[in-house]
């Protein structure tokens, strides 16, 4: 029984290829608990909600000159279709999973397709669907066709902003800075934060989510009323101004829509501003033999290209290996990973050339993430996150939290600095590794780090008190 299933899975997968285009015929394997691998594939409508097979109707039938409809000059990642049919049980739900880039959410979201599929009644029926579903969805990914379009065009496609909800108009705030290109790390505060606390408070106060026009100071007030316990000084007033920038935003939009600044009733928190906590240079020897001995290889390699490089841990994620130039002593890093969205170069100094090299990355693939892990086959970057629990675990046993609170993976960048300073007393190198646009900047930066205080000219002050 169990041959002759395979054997009419192997039939359907040949016959499916009949008749059509294709430059290879379907190349089917199983890949173990039930699961098989085709090489091509595809649901028609990758953005709808409703993810039942709909061959009649696709919606990647409509123009696709938008942005965020289609970059064929930009590569998304996605994973080909798979079958998922429990050793052929048609008592079960079959599934066909495939990944696609959902342009909306900004990252790869798994869909499940079991409709029409699950209606046919017969072994070869299902099959015969299953390849139709997986041929046209593969297909579709390969063109390069994303998710989200339909969110998007839900959220931007009509002027009614009279009849939107608070958390509509956020989203189509959301969307218009996203084709501004505004950073992800920007955009989170509107689609994470502020959406968040905006939903547990209508939880808790058993309300739904209410019009545009209702945004008022007797509804703003409540807001923050619930959030001042529940939030830090700071992110208090980062809210604060964030809601702000949304009604702004949208009377822009619609002038008059949202009336009387309904934020300004909320005074801003004192927020005790820290200064930035550095390492001095004893303390990041005794880190890197710690982590070391601890066995966080990778932990010590991040902190030491932060520390010699300047760059923010965001940006360190992003390395590749191809950024790394050392027949000009350079490395690259990528404007749409940096805080100014330009490329620039920093140097690469004598010490930390030996360290590149030692550290054996260069023998990697070009296009190989610095700091990577592998899922489904694939390379996907380490984000600066997974670092932050093992340099915890070596401060700890350090007792250097003992000496200031606030150090953090951030730290090694203000470290860095400060050594150079010291070991060149000039600012305009600083300025340049920092890649600061102004020397004032530079400035401002060190003596937020405690330096520059010996070379002010009121060290000599005398007066005549």
């Amino acid at each position: 029984m169990q041959q002759w299933l395979k054997t009419v899975a192997i039939f359907m997968a040949d016959s499916r290829s009949k008749g059509q285009d294709l430059n290879a015929k379907p190349q089917k394997k199983q890949v173990g608990n039930g699961l098989w691998a085709v090489t091509h594939g595809s649901n028609p409508s990758l953005s709808a909600e409703n993810h039942g097979f709909q061959p009649q109707y696709s919606r990647f039938s409509n123009s696709l000159q938008e942005p965020w409809q289609f970059m064929a000059e930009k590569k998304f990642p996605y994973d080909l279709c798979r079958l998922v049919h429990y050793d052929y049980d048609l008592s079960k739900r079959w599934y066909v999973i495939f990944r696609a880039y959902d342009i909306y959410l900004e990252r790869v979201r798994r869909v499940r397709i079991s409709n029409p599929m699950n209606k046919e009644k017969s072994l070869a029926g299902r099959l015969r669907v299953a390849e139709e579903i997986m041929t046209q969805t593969d297909a579709d990914l390969r063109q390069g066709k994303l998710l989200g379009r339909e969110r998007i065009k839900q959220i931007t496609g009509s002027d009614n902003l009279h009849l939107k909800t608070l958390l509509q108009v956020i989203d189509i705030f959301v969307v218009k800075k996203r084709a501004a290109m505004r950073r992800k790390n920007y955009l989170r505060r509107f689609t994470v934060n502020l959406k968040f606390h905006i939903t547990n408070y209508y939880s808790s106060e058993g309300i739904e989510d209410i019009n545009i026009r209702s945004v008022n100071a007797e509804f703003v007030q409540g807001l923050f009323a619930y959030l001042r316990p529940l939030v830090a000084p700071k992110t208090f007033n980062n809210m604060r101004g964030d809601l702000a920038t949304v009604l702004n935003f949208i009377n822009k939009l619609k002038p008059g829509l949202v009336k009387d600044k309904p934020w300004s009733a909320i005074d801003k928190l004192p927020v005790i501003a820290r200064k930035h906590a550095a390492f001095n240079d004893s303390q990041i020897k005794a880190i890197v033999d710690k982590a070391t001995a601890m066995n966080y290889h990778d932990l010590v390699l991040f902190c030491q290209i932060e520390y010699y490089t300047l760059a923010r841990p965001a940006e360190i994620s992003d390395l590749k290996i191809s950024d790394f130039d050392l027949t000009q002593n350079r490395i690259i890093f990528r404007g749409d990973a940096a805080k100014n969205w330009r490329d620039e170069y920093v140097t690469i100094g004598e010490r930390f050339r030996q360290i590149i090299e030692k550290s054996g990355i260069l023998n990697r693939p070009a296009d190989s993430y610095v700091f990577f892990y592998m899922r489904d086959g694939k390379q996907h970057k380490r984000g600066r996150k997974y670092f932050r629990l093992p340099l915890s675990k070596v401060l700890k046993a350090l007792d250097m939290y003992k000496i200031n609170a606030n150090f953090s993976l951030y730290s090694f960048k203000h470290s860095g600095a400060v050594s150079l300073y010291l070991a060149t007393k000039d600012m305009w190198v600083v300025m340049e590794q920092c890649r600061h646009k102004t020397i004032a900047q530079t400035g401002e930066y060190l003596r937020d780090l405690g330096l520059l205080r010996k070379e002010s000219p009121v060290i000599n002050f005398v007066g005549a008190a």
